[in-house]
């Protein structure tokens, strides 16, 4: 197989709206009423999981409230134009993980696959989807978040990676595996419409196997 094929930046889907400006309105009201209870956002998972602000710097909440089941639905629903859209085998998942994340000023999250470690000798409840949904609110009051999906080979090289602008109320989905990041957020002082609460969040969801 050529070199040039693990060179392309990967298929990633798109769908505009996806939520729609009332649930989007619904998300940031429950953040903003959640303010007091995102946390610090870690990278890794189980004995691995640790905080490490020189990679990572946003801060995330796993309580969605009367949205979560709502959420799950709408994922669910969304599975055959990403399998679509993504190119990818057509499977069911064993679970959803949603989480809401929060940037501010100088948020980002550097270069990373979006993956767990694989658990137990069958590698169980493995992600195979990740997507994320923009919301924030408007006019937009900042620069910056732009999610960069690399190929494998590929690093700063043209055309070894694609870039996704936060466009708010856009759902983006890519396949596991590939690296990505996300590049760093600016937000204004007097250009924030929200004090408690940073100017953007992203819902995130991963569809995961058995």
């Amino acid at each position: 197989m050529s070199e040039a094929v693990f060179a392309k930046p990967p298929a990633h889907g798109r769908i505009a709206n996806w939520l729609g400006p009332q649930i989007s309105q619904r998300l940031l009201d429950h953040a903003q009423e959640q303010r007091e209870n995102f946390q610090v956002s870690a990278i890794g998972s189980g004995e691995s999981k640790r905080i490490d602000l020189s990679l990572r710097q946003s801060r995330r909440l796993r309580q969605l409230g009367d949205l979560e089941d709502e959420l799950r639905g709408r994922a669910r629903e969304t599975l055959p134009a990403m399998f679509q859209q993504l190119g990818a085998t057509r499977f069911e998942p064993s679970k959803f993980e949603l989480e809401m994340v929060a940037h501010g000023d100088g948020a980002f999250y550097g270069k990373h696959r979006d993956t767990n470690v694989l658990a137990g000798p069958k590698f169980s409840n493995r992600r195979i989807i990740s997507a994320v949904y923009y919301f924030h609110r408007v006019p937009k009051a900042f620069s910056g978040g732009t999610l960069r999906i690399y190929s494998f080979v590929g690093d700063q090289d043209a055309g070894a990676f694609i870039d996704v602008e936060p466009t708010t109320t856009r759902w983006s989905s890519f396949r596991l595996g590939f690296r990505t990041r996300f590049c760093r957020w600016s937000v204004p002082p007097a250009g924030s419409r929200i004090r408690v609460l940073p100017s953007i969040a992203g819902f995130a969801a991963r569809a995961c196997a058995t």
